[in-house]
């Protein structure tokens, strides 16, 4: 009898055990503001983070047992990348050393009967360096003419660079230091010597830390012998249209200004001849006196003849 009992006792020692080693992980996919993780068990939040993003972690154990719990991040391997170790509560900030999906961790295997319950919230309070392609994508065909690599970017990033890559082997630099808007219209022409294929890539790197760069997808390029007709990126169409818009907007007025005051005329100037009779004075030649009737033949003051 005693040595069934201590065969129960193994048994039932071996039982417990076991239990507490079955794997009690739980992934939140929409993680709520306050969680409760049983005894034994585990709960981990993902990030995929970018090299050089700031994760800040805020979390505080509002009940049960002695309100603390194991506190770490682990990467896509399963390897810790950071080990704080076991907290109450704190406010934590975790900077991503490399591109991955990093899992946040909030053990409680530690504890045999206690459930607790925390608090937490995440967010991104500085962003890495990125580089994200969009354009070119799976089955994309680029050929003669312009053609669209689109891209986004995240931290400071003022020059990229462009490469072409074919069955995973550099080619040819695109554009070796472009300014980083976001996008660039790439000219292919017949005479360009590329193998016809869908095993071409774009590769966009950060001009000054080539560390930080991104692959598209692949794509095909296709040549056309004849390309004597150009197509003309959009860019270019809106440009000479606002420029014509432009020179009717100025030069039309200005014509239509000339034109009126070609056509005006000055009014004419009259100039009127008037004729004036001017009168004619008669003096004596004796006393000089003024002779007003010219009727008369003899000065009325001395008495001498008159010569008109």
């Amino acid at each position: 009898m005693k040595n069934r009992k201590m065969v129960f006792g193994i048994i039932f020692l071996f039982a417990i055990i076991g239990i507490c080693n079955i794997p009690n992980v739980f992934a939140l996919e929409d993680p709520q503001y306050t969680e409760t993780i049983p005894p034994g068990a585990k709960i981990y939040v993902d990030f995929d983070l970018n090299k050089g993003d700031k994760l800040r972690i805020d979390f505080e154990v509002i009940a049960d047992g002695n309100k603390d719990v194991d506190f770490y991040i682990k990467n896509s391997d399963g390897g810790i990348v950071e080990n704080w170790g076991r907290y109450i509560k704190g406010t934590f900030y975790f900077n991503a050393p490399y591109d991955d999906i990093f899992s946040v961790y909030f053990s409680n295997s530690f504890s045999i009967f206690t459930s607790k319950t925390i608090e937490f919230s995440f967010y991104i309070v500085e962003y890495g360096k990125s580089i994200t392609i969009n354009s070119p994508i799976t089955n994309d065909v680029f050929s003669n003419g312009y053609n669209y690599i689109d891209w986004s970017t995240t931290g400071d990033i003022s020059y990229v660079r462009i490469e072409l890559y074919y069955d995973d082997s550099f080619l040819v630099v695109v554009y070796p230091a472009e300014y980083n808007d976001g996008s660039y219209y790439w000219y292919l022409s017949s005479s360009d010597t590329y193998t016809e294929g869908s095993y071409y890539q774009i590769k966009i790197s950060d001009y000054y830390d080539n560390s930080i760069y991104d692959y598209s997808d692949y794509f095909t390029i296709e040549i056309i012998e004849d390309d004597n007709i150009k197509p003309i990126p959009w860019y270019v169409l809106l440009g000479i249209t606002m420029t014509f818009m432009f020179a009717i907007a100025i030069i039309v007025p200005v014509a239509i200004i000339l034109i009126r005051r070609h056509k005006r005329k000055s009014p004419k100037e009259i100039v009127i001849i008037q004729e004036k009779e001017i009168p004619i004075k008669i003096y004596c030649s004796e006393c000089g006196t003024e002779i007003l009737d010219k009727t008369r033949k003899f000065c009325s003051k001395c008495g001498t003849e008159i010569i008109n």
